[in-house]
């Protein structure tokens, strides 16, 4: 999975690209260990990920309860398959979905 990252004065934007699977976890959560401090907005932009894995949901997950201190956190564009997969495991009602 491609990452672009786009920061605009405490605002982070993360657009991803490709499958967001468990190898592309572990990238993504190694960016994101670097990329936080001082955001108080973070927004995926899902545009281009066709499928996301557990190990996909699990960040998204660990990472709402980080930002919970410091910001806000949404997710955009997100595809039918995606929207199924956040509806079918409750997390729509969790994550900020648009």
């Amino acid at each position: 999975m491609e990452i672009t990252e786009i920061n605009e004065n405490g605002k982070l934007i993360l657009q991803l690209d490709g499958r967001f699977d468990a190898l592309a976890s572990l990238e993504l959560e190694k960016k994101l260990g670097k990329s936080l401090k001082g955001i108080n907005e973070l927004v995926f932009d899902f545009a281009n990920v066709k499928v996301i894995a557990s190990a996909g949901l699990r960040v998204l997950v660990q990472t709402k309860k980080q930002m919970s201190g410091q910001g806000a956190m949404k997710i955009i564009n997100i595809n039918d398959s995606v929207r199924e997969i956040l509806t079918i495991t409750k997390l729509i009602k969790l994550l900020d979905v648009e």
